[in-house]
């Protein structure tokens, strides 16, 4: 089973994953919140899978079995050159984000207030998010 993280990007780093992340419970309302922003456009909240976002530049492949950082720590995951660096896929799907304003003006066209809990939180907080320079990921965690 795969647990779904609705996760903000540290403005002006692309590397870091901030610390609100949330996991997205429970599933059923999960698959509904993720077919809401489908229908709006495609790519306003593409889901990557966790173990893609580190390089391994020894086997020159893309994700690991293992993740060396927890995703429910409630602290910042930073990826910088040594350690931890983003893969090449990590940095293809950042770079296909969707800016900040175009997510913001889609959004706008959904009243958040006639969705049920908790799809109408989720919301709220993609807004709040965006409002204060974040952009948003959507990072699938394999096996939890």
């Amino acid at each position: 089973m795969s647990a779904y993280w609705l996760t903000p990007l540290v403005p002006g780093s692309g590397a870091i994953l901030g610390s609100e992340r949330i996991r997205l419970q429970p599933e059923a309302e999960a698959q509904h919140f993720r077919r809401i922003l489908t229908a709006l456009h495609p790519r306003l909240l593409l889901s990557f899978k966790a173990n893609l976002l580190l390089s391994d530049d020894a086997l020159l492949a893309c994700g690991v079995d293992e993740l060396p950082f927890s995703l429910d720590n409630g602290e910042e995951i930073h990826f910088t050159t040594g350690d931890m660096e983003l893969s090449h896929c990590a940095e293809a799907y950042m770079d296909r984000l969707l800016g900040i304003a175009e997510c913001q003006s889609l959004l706008s066209l959904l009243d958040k207030d006639t969705f049920a809990e908790p799809v109408s939180s989720w919301l709220s907080l993609m807004i709040a998010w965006l409002n204060q320079g974040y952009h948003v990921m959507l990072l699938q965690e394999e096996g939890t």
